[in-house]
Parts: C-alpha cells; sequence; structure tokens
C-alpha cells in the first residue's frame, strides 16, 4: 500500500473514532436532560405541521336541528334532508343516514326526493309523479327526518402559526373556540412526545394528544389547562395540580410498553453527592434550608414521618423547614404532601444515605409530575390545542415520534 493509502486510510479511521466520539459526548449529555431541542435517540424530531386552523372539514352531513324551515328551498335549488329513522320514499325504502332533497309547500308538507334516482330532477310540476318524490308530513321533521347542514365545525377565532411549530391566538372574543391540531401523529403502538414552552401565564391554553380534532376545544381526558400560573388535569377534574411559569418547557409523553401518557416538566436534575455535608455529618440546623436532596428510593406507600409519600428518583426537592426537636429537615412530596427527613431514626426510610442525600445541581431533565389513570388504547395520538384570548401562545411545539 502506498504511503499516501495509509495516511488516508489512518485519516479515515480517526475521523470514524472522532465521530464515535461525538456520538457517546452528545448521548451523555441528553442523558443529563442538557440538549435543546430534545434528545435525537431513536426518534423523528419535527416541529409541528399544524391543520385544522379555520374549520374542520368531516365531510357529509349531519342532522341541524336549528334550522326552523323557514327556507325551504325552490323547485330549482332544493334543500338538503337526512333521514333519521328509515321511512318510504314512494315505494323506495330510505335509509338511516341517506340524504334527500326537498322543496317546501305550506306548513304542514315538503316535498322530498331521492337525489340518487336517474329520474329524478328538481320538484316540478310536469315531474312530480315521477321517480321517488314524495309528500311527508311537517310534523315528521325530528323523527324521520331532518334539515341537514355540513358537517363542518369553524373556528371562533383566528390562530397564527410561526417558524420552529410555534402558534398563537391572535382574534376572536375569549373563549376556548380557536386551535389547531398537528398532522404529524404519535404511532398507538410506539413511544412517543410532544414538546413546548408555556406563554403568558394570563393567557389560558389547552393542549392535549386526541385521537381525532372533533371541535376547537380539547377533549379528555389528555389534556393540560394552562391558567393563571397553575396547571389543571383531566382524570377526571385536578385542579391547580402543578405550577408553572412563562417560559418553562413541558412534554407530553406516551409509552407504548404499558400504554402510559404521562405529564412532564423541565426542571433541574439534581445528583446526590455524600461529600457535600460530609464535614458535619451529625447536625442538621436552619443553614440547610434552601438547599436540595433527592431520594435514593422512590415508591408511592413509602413511610416518611407516618406519611404517604410519592417522590422522584434524581428529581430535586427544596429543602423548606428545620425541626430543632427533631433534628429533621422538611420537604414537600410530589403531592404536597410532608415529608420529614432524619440522620438517623429507627426507621431507615428516614435516614440520610438509605432514603435520601444531599445533592447538586447537574443540569436540566424532563419529570414526570402526573401519570394519567387512563391508558391508550393503542389508536393514533394527535396534538390539540385551544387557546382562551387573544395572545394565548405556544412557543417551539416539536413532536417525537418512531
Amino acid at each position: 500500500m502506498s504511503i499516501l493509502a495509509q495516511i488516508g486510510t489512518k485519516v479515515g479511521s480517526e475521523i470514524k473514532n472522532l465521530d464515535i466520539r461525538l456520538s457517546s459526548a452528545e448521548n451523555a449529555i441528553v442523558n443529563l436532560g442538557g440538549q435543546q431541542p430534545p434528545p435525537t435517540g431513536n426518534f423523528t424530531i419535527e416541529p409541528v405541521t399544524w391543520t385544522n386552523l379555520t374549520e374542520i372539514d368531516f365531510g357529509g352531513y349531519v342532522a341541524d336541528p336549528s334550522n326552523d324551515g323557514s327556507d325551504r328551498g325552490s323547485t330549482s335549488e332544493p334543500v338538503t334532508l337526512i333521514v333519521l329513522t328509515e321511512f318510504y320514499l314512494g315505494s323506495s325504502l330510505m335509509p338511516e343516514g341517506k340524504m334527500l332533497h326537498g322543496v317546501g309547500s305550506g306548513e304542514s308538507l315538503i316535498r322530498m326526493e331521492d337525489p340518487n334516482d336517474p329520474r329524478d330532477r328538481p320538484y316540478t310540476t310536469a315531474n312530480q309523479d315521477t321517480g321517488t318524490w314524495a309528500w311527508h308530513d311537517w310534523a315528521n321533521r325530528g323523527i324521520t327526518w331532518e334539515y341537514a347542514k355540513e358537517n363542518k365545525v369553524v373556528s371562533g377565532g383566528s390562530v397564527q402559526t410561526f417558524t420552529g411549530g410555534s402558534i398563537e391566538k391572535i382574534s376572536g372574543v375569549d373563549g376556548y373556540n380557536a386551535g389547531a391540531s398537528s398532522v404529524q401523529k404519535i404511532d398507538g403502538q410506539s413511544n412517543g412526545y410532544v414538546q413546548f414552552q408555556i406563554g403568558t401565564p394570563s393567557k389560558s391554553v389547552r393542549i392535549g394528544l386526541v385521537e381525532l380534532d372533533s371541535d376547537f376545544e380539547v377533549n379528555p381526558p389528555f389534556q393540560m389547562l394552562f391558567d393563571g400560573g397553575t396547571i389543571g388535569l383531566y382524570s377526571p377534574w385536578l385542579a391547580n395540580y402543578e405550577t408553572y411559569e412563562s417560559g418553562d418547557w413541558f412534554r407530553i409523553r406516551h409509552y407504548s410498553a404499558n400504554n402510559e401518557i404521562h405529564f412532564q416538566k423541565r426542571e433541574d436534575f439534581y445528583q446526590a453527592n455524600a461529600s457535600l455535608r460530609a464535614e458535619n455529618y451529625s447536625v442538621l440546623d436552619d443553614s440547610d434550608v434552601g438547599d436540595y436532596v433527592v431520594f435514593l428510593k422512590a415508591s408511592v406507600g413509602q413511610q416518611i414521618s407516618g406519611t404517604d409519600v410519592a417522590v422522584t428518583l434524581n428529581r430535586g426537592y427544596e429543602i423548606i423547614g428545620y425541626s430543632s426537636a427533631s433534628n429533621s429537615l422538611k420537604v414537600l412530596d410530589d403531592n404536597g404532601n410532608n415529608a420529614w427527613l432524619a440522620l438517623n431514626n429507627t426507621s431507615s426510610e428516614r435516614n440520610r444515605g438509605d432514603a435520601w442525600e444531599f445533592s447538586e445541581n447537574i443540569g436540566q431533565n424532563y419529570f414526570t409530575f402526573y401519570t394519567h389513570p387512563t391508558f391508550s388504547n393503542g389508536k393514533d395520538l394527535y396534538l390539540d390545542t385551544s387557546f382562551h384570548t387573544i395572545g394565548s401562545r405556544l412557543n417551539d411545539v416539536q413532536i417525537a415520534y418512531e
């Protein structure tokens, strides 16, 4: 092999090794939650492409009970009717859901035809005895037939989309009457999540995963309500479950292994560090208030000071109190319950080194603050949004799917 070939082979090998090391470094950063936008992993991650911004068109027609019949059509422009309960039109049976044409006559009758009958055309006296034309009682409206309208839902406001997946309500009266849904989906049999940054707390937003965008609301169960700095959840309704500030990051994540939906918030990521208090291991005092601890084992039902608590591994818990009487520190668990932590206690579930440890901040990560009790059912999941007030906004909305 020539010297140039040897050099080329060596350089190529070094570049490959460098690429492997960079990939390993990237994965390490991802594992610490420090990469933004979200980690690549096995996911395809991209800004959400929005649809259903102004109207949602399901195609076809539905019954329109609000139509009082004041415009019953003419011989040239018949109105559209829909069969509610099957009945005979002439000698032909009209099944439920069948679309008909109709023209008015007086206060008690309406003339109907099957628009698919080739012998028929909009009613005239010349063709009144052909095809499936027939008279029907006005009183049957709402029982066997009804006026119909196009099966569409129209937005009560306007939204604007931006590069990178951001979306904002720009017009319309207050109310959850404007929004959009994602073109992309999370396969019901796969893992995935949506990620977004919340806007101003005074501008309320509803966001969630749905199987179908059926209106300009966001339908339960997998819905989050951001309103005034607190988050509400539907399971059924849980008010003020978690707090947020403008600029906080969130994910709604689907885990296919157990069909669970997790609501997650981006927070500081903590790691146990026993050396932080090694110089004064035997004493707790007021100076510990404001520091953070992590739990070394996490389970709902763990007994700390007689209280069932729910805690999350590697999530930092701020020390908010100190008791000189019991030489204990107080933190709040995931459900807002008091958890008293000790150095030495008859129950190791309270002890430093067994249940908890002082910790240090090593970055940020997404932590589950609520696991929805309703399981996904294998159907595809789309992101859906609804905005209450002009200026309600979500920033950098991304979707990750396998």
